[in-house]
């Protein structure tokens, strides 16, 4: 009798212990995170690391990297060392950097990222903006999208200008591009401000003086933005977008930009064409 009584209780506590739910979801550390705040506990000598509350920090599976703010960027290379918890960050112009990763997933389904800096004890808290893309040539802040934020070291020509002024048109089509994808009503401009100017499915512009400075100081000189200006200002007075509206801004938004965006290439072929002649 006590054994069956014995083997009942095992049988019981197993049979429990399986309708207990499991954890089964796999994190990926690829795509677009924000840091939300940094839990600082710094002691003497320590450092308070590289990352500032407010940032996109975008990882892409070629292992690159791109970290935003509105006044700056940074780009390099990241790896996952260790038993996939030790995230390493190399960005330009910076000292390699180890972080301790821990995900988890609010009850609402948000995704959270903390990275520990080894180098102090600061945990940077991270909510996940995007889920990373198929092709990586689609992603807006992939480093190859924001080329138009990196400062020109020396005076450019006008097909220099030209491909500055196309980067941009293509990475905020792109951030529509995610948006139509994934969430489309949370679109945020926040870090791509230049001379474009977003409206219910239509494009217009900012006038040159209220241009963010992130766009003019990317330029050698601000003379040399106001070319460049001039080029994206002119193409829009010179040309009517004809694709027809779907209602929805994103959709349309996004058909308009990719629209300038192949009609500042072709006249820039049409112009290289012109002085091959």
């Amino acid at each position: 009798m006590k054994h069956t009584l014995r083997t009942l209780l095992i049988l019981f506590v197993v049979l429990c212990y399986s309708c207990l739910p499991i954890n089964t979801k796999k994190y990926s550390v690829l795509g677009t995170w924000k840091l939300k705040r940094i839990e600082q506990k710094l002691t003497q000598g320590d450092k308070t690391g590289s990352l500032k509350e407010g940032e996109l920090l975008n990882l892409f599976n070629d292992n690159s990297l791109s970290i935003l703010s509105e006044e700056a960027q940074q780009i390099g290379k990241w790896t996952v060392n260790g038993d996939n918890d030790m995230l390493t960050i190399k960005a330009e112009n910076s000292s390699t950097r180890n972080y301790q990763m821990k995900f988890s997933t609010t009850k609402s389904g948000l995704e959270i990222l903390k990275l520990k800096d080894e180098g102090s004890s600061n945990v940077s808290v991270f909510y996940r903006e995007a889920s990373p893309l198929k092709d990586i040539s689609n992603e807006p802040f992939h480093p190859s999208n924001i080329q138009w934020r990196i400062k020109a070291p020396a005076s450019e020509s006008i097909p220099q200008l030209r491909r500055r002024l196309e980067n941009y048109v293509k990475h905020v089509s792109l951030i529509l591009y995610v948006a139509k994808q994934q969430k489309p009503e949370l679109v945020s401009f926040e870090l791509s401000q230049g001379p474009i100017r977003i409206y219910s499915s239509r494009i217009g512009k900012f006038p040159f003086a209220v241009v963010k400075p992130i766009w003019k100081n990317a330029y050698y000189s601000e003379q040399e933005a106001a070319i460049a200006y001039q080029i994206y200002e002119n193409y829009l007075r010179d040309n009517k977008y004809t694709g027809t509206s779907t209602g929805k801004w994103v959709d349309d938004d996004y058909a308009i930009l990719q629209s300038i965006y192949n009609g500042l290439k072709k006249d820039a072929k049409n112009d290289r064409e012109k002085l091959a002649k």
